[in-house]
């Protein structure tokens, strides 16, 4: 198809095609058929593009220092310990609210933007031990990285190209994947959305622990866990102690 071509030619994947004629034409121009105002529906014949999955690489714990250290005493320094402990989303991390850490019972629990849920995880020891280092706000509402929230990932001034120059001042590049094109953009091997591909990616997406997660937050109150489901809570902190400890941390 043409059209289709013409958007590949932009630079754009074949998933980013497919999505665009999927759910950005296919649907109107079948409303359009079905109200009489056209004979048939051109996208309906459209097969997808076959889509080869992008290998992105992940930040070793060595890297993780470079990129605190470049960081260091400003929001993103947290923001990063955060996404290498969770392996949560960029803006679910820089929309963190100091009321979703329990340190009473070393969790973290919020509300993940993309599916729309709450999520439990335990607190590991790098990213807890910066938590008690900071000042706690009078207000428990408060935005953990105040500079960080409420900004766009995307952009020239957005959360992903920001991190992008703390990764070239720290040093830590990643393998450019595909050249951007004129609507597309340069997919490199390593951004922060790498942190869901590490160690805590197993801890995160384990289907188990999201069942304990579920009943935990069904039974907790203002933080406080239910006494019952104690075991529970135990399994999220175990799970979360198996991501590594960063080197300058170890003892």
């Amino acid at each position: 198809m043409v059209f289709r071509d013409h958007l590949l030619l932009e630079g754009r994947t074949p998933s980013t095609v497919n999505t665009f004629i999927k759910k950005y034409l296919t649907g109107p121009f079948e409303t359009a058929r079905k109200e009489g105002l056209i004979d048939y529906n051109p996208f309906v014949a459209v097969d997808a593009l076959k889509s080869t999955p992008v290998a992105k690489d992940v930040f070793t714990p060595e890297q993780v220092v470079q990129l605190l250290e470049v960081a260091g005493g400003t929001d993103w320094e947290g923001a990063i310990l955060a996404g290498y402990t969770t392996g949560m989303r960029l803006q679910d991390v820089t929309n963190l609210r100091w009321n979703e850490v329990d340190l009473q019972n070393g969790l973290l629990s919020f509300h993940e933007r993309k599916g729309n849920k709450r999520v439990v995880i335990g607190l590991h020891p790098d990213f807890e031990s910066w938590i008690r280092a900071q000042p706690r706000p009078t207000r428990a509402e408060t935005y953990m990285f105040p500079s960080l929230a409420n900004r766009t990932g995307a952009g020239r001034n957005g959360l992903s190209k920001a991190f992008g120059r703390i990764m070239e001042r720290a040093g830590v590049v990643g393998k450019v994947l595909r050249v951007r094109g004129a609507k597309g953009s340069t997919v490199k091997s390593l951004s922060f959305h790498s942190f869901r591909h590490g160690a805590a990616s197993a801890v995160f997406k384990n289907a188990a622990l999201k069942d304990i997660a579920r009943r935990v937050t069904a039974h907790s109150s203002r933080g406080v866990v239910d006494r019952y489901l104690h075991q529970d809570v135990e399994a999220i902190r175990g799970a979360t102690a198996l991501i590594p400890l960063l080197p300058k941390v170890q003892q």
